[in-house]
């Protein structure tokens, strides 16, 4: 058997466990095997955290892009808002130049 140890598996099957193979080596590999879990689960959980992040943000997006139509909407009334107070303006111009004192229509 040099150096080799045998453990009873089940139905009576050995499995083979070299004598090579330290303590300190087993120890190795267990400890890398837990490194990986821990840094998995860390993964998991920034990843978890970066999802709900991502909603978020859509969510606020979303409020931000209503805002933005809501501004649009009022710079497009402030220009045809200038538009009419300009008409105006070279209305009252042309009627001061005209004469009638920048009156309208019927009036004294």
């Amino acid at each position: 058997m040099s150096g080799e140890a045998y453990l009873s598996g089940p139905a009576g099957k050995f499995w083979r466990f070299d004598g090579r193979i330290t303590l300190s080596v087993c120890f190795s590999v267990l400890g890398s095997l837990v490194t990986v879990v821990f840094l998995a689960a860390a993964l998991s959980t920034r990843v978890e955290h970066l999802e709900t992040r991502a909603k978020s943000l859509e969510l606020e997006s979303g409020q931000l892009r209503s805002v933005m139509v809501g501004v649009a909407r009022l710079e497009e009334r402030l220009e045809a808002m200038q538009r009419t107070l300009e008409n105006m303006r070279a209305d009252m111009r042309g009627r001061e130049r005209a004469g009638d004192g920048g009156r309208f229509h019927g009036e004294p």
